[in-house]
């Protein structure tokens, strides 16, 4: 007889359901954005950052960019299948007359 366990229905309206699912994506999105600026922080303090971080950063697009890797433009790192870059590359682009 101790043993029963019972179901438990709660009747919560359709309003309030609205606002709770709205507040959960918020939070979810809030939790995404702050993950991605600790990776983008961690990128920037170890000195490395990803191919995607410096075509933002310098304000490029991806064909441009495979452009100045294939031709030595820039200075790449692989590490297994990743590419990364130098912060540095984001000043020396904008420095360097080579790079047009």
């Amino acid at each position: 007889m101790g043993d029963e366990k019972h179901e438990v229905v709660y009747v919560i309206p359709i309003n309030e359901l609205r606002i709770l699912v709205e507040g959960l994506r918020k939070i979810g999105n809030d939790v995404a954005e702050l993950k991605k600026q600790q990776e983008q922080n961690f990128s920037l303090q170890v000195g490395y950052i990803r191919p995607k971080d410096f075509m933002k950063a310098v304000g490029i697009k991806r064909t441009k960019f495979n452009s100045l890797v294939a031709q030595n433009i820039i200075k790449t790192i692989k590490k297994g299948r990743k590419l990364y870059l130098p912060v540095s590359e984001i000043q020396r682009y904008f420095t360097d007359p080579k790079i047009f």
